[in-house]
């Protein structure tokens, strides 16, 4: 191994300083004190496949080109990048076909990934593959775990999960020391044209509420609704289009929030109460009258 070591050099005014190694087991080095500056470019190659081009605290070997950092402290990471300036600070970009970012805490990475960035724009946790092509964000844990957990070191109430876009805050999900809240904006400075709901009972007759189960579960029976049912009675609670497919052919299924039949549901039932009191009130009436043709 021929070793080059920079005091050696007290000064180099050419364009470049090539180090090359003619075989994989005899190597040039570059030893320093202190630190390298390079005002051009630093190229570092190597003539073999199995070695890593640039390794920072480490000999072990790759299959292409890479850089390896190694080594970190308790209170000091193996890499740090910092900078003051407007610019990105990291840019990775991927033109061929693997995962433009890789984080990952085991020994098996490809079958438990810590954290992928995809081709399409996944992010995905615990996972190495996607659920479906409506995919963002992909989380995935072992069965005895949580595939997310959001957390506060508080029990007074807190909002922990906020839903913004163009038009705003739409929405949030919030936690007391009890309980989990998901809320909808409903503030009245957000509405206009506000009317009473007249319809109910006409509206909630033509629901159809079903005891199906799923194809997925076939031996689990629940209450529920189908969905394109219910999409020409309460629209805003149904999401997607009846027989949509993705562009693979598979199923882009309807989903329900059954929540937003809730104010039809209490305008129906306001109804009825209101005939019940009116009906309460005639036989109150009609009884009245009956005891006093009986007194006479």
């Amino acid at each position: 191994m021929s070793l080059l070591k920079t005091n050696e050099i007290q000064n180099y005014n050419g364009s470049s300083l090539t180090l090359t190694a003619s075989t994989v087991s005899t190597s040039a080095q570059l030893n320093t004190g202190g630190n390298i500056s390079v005002t051009g470019s630093l190229n570092v190659s190597d003539d073999s496949t199995t070695r890593t081009n640039l390794g920072l605290g480490t000999i072990a070997t790759q299959d292409s080109d890479s850089i390896t950092v190694t080594g970190g402290t308790a209170t000091l990471g193996a890499l740090t990048v910092s900078g003051s300036d407007s610019g990105d600070l990291v840019r990775i970009t991927q033109t061929g076909s693997g995962n433009a970012l890789v984080v990952e805490d085991s020994a098996n990475p490809d079958s438990t990934p810590g954290l992928v960035v995809n081709a399409s724009g996944t992010v995905m946790v615990g996972t190495s593959s996607t659920l479906g092509s409506w995919d963002g964000l992909a989380l995935d844990r072992e069965a005895s775990g949580g595939n997310l957990s959001i957390s506060h070191n508080t029990t007074s109430e807190r909002v922990i999960q906020y839903f913004i876009n163009p038009n705003g805050l739409v929405g949030n999900i919030s936690i007391s020391g009890s309980s989990t809240a998901y809320n909808t904006s409903s503030d009245y400075r957000l509405k206009e044209n506000i009317t009473e709901i007249t319809d109910g009972i006409t509206r909630v007759k033509q629901l159809n509420p079903s005891r199906f189960n799923f194809i997925v579960d076939p031996d689990v029976t629940v209450d529920g609704f189908i969905a394109h049912e219910i999409q020409g009675i309460v629209p805003e609670a149904v999401s997607g289009e009846k027989d949509a497919v993705n562009e693979d052919g598979s199923i882009n299924p309807q989903g329900i929030d059954q929540s937003k039949l809730v104010p039809l549901l209490t305008a129906a039932l306001q109804e009825a109460i209101a005939l019940i009191e009116s009906q309460q009130s005639q036989i109150d009436a009609l009884t009245a009258r009956i005891e006093a043709l009986e007194t006479t």
